[in-house]
């Protein structure tokens, strides 16, 4: 999360777009969930301009480490 990020009290997610397969950052409005706002006209893809975006969850080397730990 970027200076301006923490500023602006947004987060960001990774998505992909169903229609033309673009992969990009989307920053949501904190106190707004996920899926509310994917499912918002707000969420629209910068390539094609189409409202089927996806979330990428991508792989966290720390989260599987903690998994392994706790025999997860």
């Amino acid at each position: 999360m970027t200076l301006f990020d923490a500023i602006k009290k947004v987060y960001p997610i990774v998505v992909k777009c169903s229609n033309c397969n673009h992969k990009f950052e989307l920053r949501i409005p904190k106190g707004t969930t996920i899926s509310d706002y994917l499912q918002s006209e707000a969420s629209t893809c910068e390539n094609c301009g189409c409202s089927t975006l996806i979330r990428i969850v991508l792989d966290n080397p720390k989260h599987k480490e903690q998994q392994n730990e706790h025999g997860r």
